[in-house]
Parts: C-alpha cells; sequence; structure tokens
C-alpha cells in the first residue's frame, strides 16, 4: 500500500483532533492540527509513523525530527521533551 493510500485512510477515520481508536489491539491513530510548545513527556514502548507534517523529540539535549519519511521505534519509556 502505498503512502497516499495510507494518508487517505487515516485522513478518512480521523477528522477531529485527539486519540481514535482503530478497534486493533495496541494501534491507534492520533491527530494534532495545530503546533504544540515543547513540554516534558514520557514516550511509552511504540512505533511511531508521521502520516502528514513532522513531529520533534528532544532527549539528553538531542534532537530527533520524524516526519512521513522516517518512523519513530521507541523500545523502552523514555522521558522527552
Amino acid at each position: 500500500m502505498n503512502r497516499q493510500k495510507i494518508k487517505h485512510l487515516v485522513e478518512n477515520r480521523v477528522r477531529e483532533d485527539g486519540i481514535t481508536e482503530t478497534g486493533v489491539k495496541g494501534v491507534q491513530l492520533f491527530r494534532v492540527s495545530n503546533p504544540v510548545r515543547c513540554l516534558p513527556a514520557v514516550y511509552e514502548p511504540s512505533v511511531v509513523a508521521i502520516v502528514n507534517g513532522a513531529k520533534e523529540a528532544i532527549l539528553d539535549g538531542q534532537r530527533y525530527i520524524y516526519d512521513s519519511n522516517q518512523y519513530m521505534c521507541c523500545p523502552i519509556s523514555l522521558p522527552v521533551e
């Protein structure tokens, strides 16, 4: 399945900001329409794929940017900004 088809499927399913359950255990869709300022958080173990836009995480002062060309794999709980 190509990126455009995946993006189309996600956009049809998620119309408002926030988390949407998919019916598949452990798989959620999340939408944010506006930039969010940097805040401390804890990433739980996950694989994150960005369909549109980009996200930045800061771990120990190192910036990590991921987008539709680069996913994030978080194997353990990590404190980030």
